[in-house]
């Protein structure tokens, strides 16, 4: 299981939105999206870790939903004081419409935690 931290604009109508699964940044594993491994994470350390300080709700997925979905890998990138950090990437880094599918994929496998 991976959880994601969610802002308010990643919602509309109390639904979350596909963007808030964009593949955002350019790492050396191609196009990446952060998220934190349950093995090092609860859904409510996501939520209150100060660099998330503008998240309001978490969402979380099992890897190997997201492992069955195209074009994306998950991987462990633990960082310094973080070793919960990981990311779903795309590699190599794919042209807007497959990002477009993969948010949408994305979308589809990860549900908002309840607390």
């Amino acid at each position: 299981m991976v959880f994601r931290a969610l802002r308010d604009m990643d919602f509309l109508d109390g639904e979350i939105l596909p963007m808030a699964f964009h593949l955002e940044k350019d790492v050396s594993d191609g196009r990446a999206l952060s998220v934190e491994w349950d093995r090092y994470a609860t859904a409510a350390e996501c939520l209150a870790r100060p660099r998330r300080r503008l998240a309001v709700a978490v969402a979380a997925a099992d890897v190997g939903q997201i492992r069955g979905l195209p074009l994306v890998q998950v991987g462990h990138r633990p960082e310094p004081e973080f070793r919960a950090h990981s990311h779903i990437f795309a590699n190599p880094p794919p042209d807007s419409a497959a990002r477009t599918g993969i948010r949408d994929d994305l979308h589809r496998v990860f549900v908002k935690v309840e607390f």
